[in-house]
C-alpha cells in the first residue's frame, strides 16, 4: 500500500474567505478503495490518497491520462468556478512507498488555464460530481476542461480552437460515431425549442454576426462549398435552407444564390420569356427545378434562431480553413483585419453554445466514456 499527496500553492486573485477550508472526502465513488480526499484552503489545495500498488513516482505524470493530473485538473476546474481565479506557485507530488520520495511538477502548463475570472455557467450542485469521475477519458470532463481552456485562453486561436473541440466532443460523444454536419443538426435540432436565457443570447450574439458579416464572405464560403457553379444541392444541404423560417435571411441567401448560380438563373428566365420552352438550355432541368423551389421559399417576418444554424455552420467552414491550414500561415496573416474578428466573434458564441449544451447533456456525456 502505498500514499500520496499533492501539495498546490496558489494566490487567488480575490478574498475568497476560506479560512477553515474546505474537504472533499473519499471521491472516485466508483471504487471501493474511495481513495481520495481533497481540501481546499484559501491559499493550498491539498490532494491525498492511497493506491495498493507502489507508485513509480517519475512515471506518474509521464502521461496527459494520467489519474493524478486529472485530479489536479478536477481541483483546479472546482476552485477556479467556486472561488475565482488564481495563479499557481508551486505542485509537489509527495508519495510514501515505504519510504518518502517527492517531484516538484511543472506548473507553468496551468497557470495560463485559471489565472482570469469566468462566468461559469454550470449548476454548482452538478459540478460537484466531477469528483467521482475516474475515467480520464469521460466525455462530460474533457468537454468541460476544453471549454475552460477556450474561455481562459489568452491567444484567438487556442480559444476558437478549444471552443470547437468542446463542441465537437459533445455533438460526437451525444450522438455517436455520425457525420459532424448530422451531428451538428442533431443537436441544434433538440434545443431549438429550449427556454433558456443563455440560449436567447446566443442566437441573439449569432443575429448580431450575420448582420456584420459581408455577402462576398457568404459567396466565397457557398462556391467553396458547391465546388462548382451548378451543384445546387450542396449550396441546399449545407445551410438546410429548406428548413429557415426567417423571412429576411431566406431572401438575402436567395439573391446569394442568384449570383452563385448566375447560369441556372440566367436559364430559368430566358425559359420564362419563352413561355416554357427549354429548347437549347443546357442547364438540366432538376437543377433548374431544385434552384426556383429556392427562390420560392418564403418565411415569417423574423426567426432567429436561423441565425444560430447558419452561425455554426459558417464557424465549421472556418473551422476547415483553420484547422486544414487551407489559409496559409493563419496566425501571422491574421492580425489587426477582419478575419480575426471572425474568429474572435465565432468563438464567443461557440462558448456560450456550449454552456447551454454541457447542461442539456450533462447525464449522456457524464455517463459516456471514449
Amino acid at each position: 500500500m502505498s500514499s500520496y499527496m499533492i501539495t498546490i500553492d496558489i494566490t487567488p486573485k480575490k478574498n475568497t474567505n476560506l479560512t477553515q477550508g474546505v474537504s472533499k472526502d473519499n471521491h472516485y465513488f466508483g471504487c471501493k478503495s474511495q481513495r481520495e480526499k481533497i481540501m481546499f484552503d484559501n491559499n493550498k489545495i491539498v490532494i491525498e490518497g492511497h493506491r495498493s500498488n507502489n507508485i513509480a513516482v517519475n512515471n506518474a505524470f509521464s502521461t496527459v491520462r494520467s489519474t493524478y493530473y486529472m485530479s489536479i485538473l478536477k481541483t483546479f476546474i472546482y476552485y477556479l468556478a467556486n472561488y475565482g481565479a488564481f495563479n499557481i506557485n508551486r505542485i509537489v507530488f509527495d508519495v510514501d512507498n515505504g519510504k518518502s520520495e517527492t517531484l516538484k511538477i511543472e506548473k507553468d502548463k496551468f497557470n495560463d488555464s485559471f489565472c482570469k475570472p469566468i462566468n461559469f455557467v454550470f449548476p454548482k450542485e452538478k459540478l460537484e460530481e466531477i469528483f467521482e469521475i475516474e475515467n480520464t477519458q469521460n466525455a462530460f470532463f474533457t468537454a468541460l476542461v476544453y471549454q475552460v481552456c477556450a474561455v481562459e485562453a489568452n491567444n484567438i486561436f487556442e480559444n476558437f480552437a478549444n471552443s470547437w473541440r468542446c463542441f465537437n466532443c459533445i455533438y460526437n460523444r451525444v450522438n455517436g460515431n455520425i457525420k459532424d454536419k448530422d451531428g451538428i443538426t442533431r443537436v441544434l435540432n433538440e434545443i431549438e425549442t429550449d427556454s433558456s436565457p443563455l440560449l436567447e443570447d446566443t442566437v441573439n450574439d449569432s443575429w448580431k454576426f450575420m448582420q456584420h458579416l459581408k455577402d462576398s464572405r457568404l459567396i466565397n464560403w457557398f462556391n467553396r462549398e458547391t465546388k462548382k457553379k451548378g451543384n445546387v444541392d450542396s449550396f441546399v444541404n449545407i445551410l438546410g435552407i429548406k428548413r429557415y423560417q426567417d423571412k429576411d435571411l431566406i431572401e438575402r441567401l436567395q439573391e446569394v444564390a442568384k449570383e452563385i448560380f448566375d447560369k441556372i438563373e440566367k436559364d430559368v428566365a430566358l425559359i420564362k420569356e419563352r413561355k416554357g420552352n427549354d429548347e437549347g438550355i443546357v442547364t438540366p432541368k432538376d437543377q433548374r427545378d431544385k434552384y426556383k423551389n429556392i427562390q420560392k421559399l418564403k418565411g415569417k417576418t423574423s426567426y432567429k434562431f436561423d441565425y444560430l444554424l447558419i452561425t455554426i455552420s459558417y464557424t465549421m467552414y472556418l473551422r476547415n480553413k483553420y484547422f486544414h491550414g487551407e489559409y496559409g500561415y493563419p496566425q501571422i496573416l491574421f492580425k489587426n483585419n477582419d478575419r480575426l474578428d471572425e474568429l474572435n466573434a465565432t468563438a464567443a458564441i461557440l462558448q456560450k453554445l456550449n454552456w447551454v449544451l454541457l447542461e442539456k447533456y450533462y447525464s449522456k456525456l457524464y455517463e459516456t466514456n471514449f
